[in-house]
This record gives C-alpha cells, sequence and structure tokens, in this order.
C-alpha cells in the first residue's frame, strides 16, 4: 500500500510542474504550433458543486488587474488519494504544486468565451492536468473538468473501479458540465455575460 502512493506521488511529481506553463512572452511566428506558450489572459478558477457526487474545477479568462497581488492556485496530488489513503502520506511527501491560475477572482468583463469540457482518464482526477487546462484558458476559453468518482484514481487503487463504465454515462456527465457553465453565464453566474454558450 505505502510503496504504491510512493510511486503514485513520484509519478506525478514528474508530471505535474509548470513545464507545460510556457508564459515566455514571445511572439508566435507564422511557421510556429500556436498554443505553445500562455496566452494574453490571467486565469481564474473556482470549484463548483456540480451535485451531491461531482466537483467542477473551471478555469476561465480574469477580469484585467483582478489577479494583481494575489498568489496562484495551489493544488496537492495527494487529493487524488481520497480521505483515506491520503491520511498515509506524510507530509514531508506532500506535493503541492502551483498553477497559473488564481483562486475565485473575478471573471473577465468583455468578451465571450468558448467552452471546453475536459474529461479525465481512467484513474485520473479533475485537477490531474490543471497547468494544461489554466494554459488553455489563458487563451480565452472557459475550461471545466468535472470528477468522475467511479473512474478516478482512489476507486482504480482500491479496486472499486468500474471497468464496464458505459460511455453514455461520461456523456451525460459532460454534458451536464456544460450546463452548469452556461448557468453560471446567466445573469449572478460567476461568469455572467461571457460564456459564449455555441
Amino acid at each position: 500500500g505505502m510503496l504504491a502512493v510512493g510511486l503514485f506521488l513520484a509519478a506525478c511529481q514528474s508530471g505535474g510542474g509548470d513545464a507545460a506553463a510556457g508564459g515566455d512572452g514571445q511572439d508566435i511566428g507564422p511557421d510556429e504550433a500556436a498554443f505553445t506558450h500562455a496566452g494574453p489572459y490571467d486565469v481564474g478558477v473556482r470549484t463548483l458543486e456540480l451535485d451531491d457526487d461531482h466537483e467542477t474545477e473551471v478555469f476561465y479568462p480574469a477580469a484585467a488587474g483582478a489577479t494583481n497581488g494575489k498568489s496562484q492556485a495551489v493544488y496537492d496530488m495527494t487529493y487524488a488519494l481520497g480521505d483515506g489513503l491520503a491520511g498515509m502520506v506524510p507530509e514531508t511527501l506532500k506535493m503541492p504544486y502551483e498553477v497559473p491560475a488564481y483562486r475565485d477572482v473575478r471573471a473577465a468583463a468583455e468578451g465571450k468565451f468558448p467552452v471546453v469540457v475536459y474529461s479525465h482518464g481512467y484513474g485520473g482526477w479533475r485537477t490531474i492536468n490543471a497547468t494544461m487546462l489554466a494554459n488553455i484558458a489563458s487563451w480565452g476559453f472557459i475550461v471545466a473538468s468535472t470528477d468522475k468518482p467511479d473512474q478516478r484514481f482512489e476507486a482504480v487503487f482500491l479496486n472499486r473501479a468500474r471497468p464496464d463504465w458505459d460511455p453514455d454515462v461520461d456523456a451525460v456527465l459532460m454534458s451536464a458540465t456544460l450546463d452548469r457553465v452556461i448557468d453560471e453565464g446567466k445573469d449572478g453566474g460567476i461568469l455572467a455575460g461571457i460564456v459564449d454558450a455555441g
């Protein structure tokens, strides 16, 4: 058990850094791939309750100046282990990592941003690729990632995952995630007026 937890944490540490963040300020030339570095927007992030069993992480373009003086969001990779297994990890082995996003800041005041719904893979979790999701949002997208409890790392490790998972169940969850983001784009929502629901 402890060996598996240690291997999991080592694997996460190697892939959870900011190497993909880019953001070096270089202009993209005509022969270079787009999206290879951070885009023009600072990024906000919020955790939303989708329903009693699912949480959604939403990354979005932040309002100009909303991130000034704020610290970047920090995630702890032991989240994926669940409450039981995470308690086995000594504090010295916990691996918090910064993501280029700022928690609960105001969303951009103007513009319409298309929505990307991200579905983590078998053994993943909603924030496994948080740096990538934040970088996508920095280019003018709203990115939503929802936990799939029956497919999360904890469920796979404890042999509680469903290998016969019906892809239609995922489709329903992703559709509900999209609906939740669209609702937040209505008056009074955290993304009021900026969600391109098309």
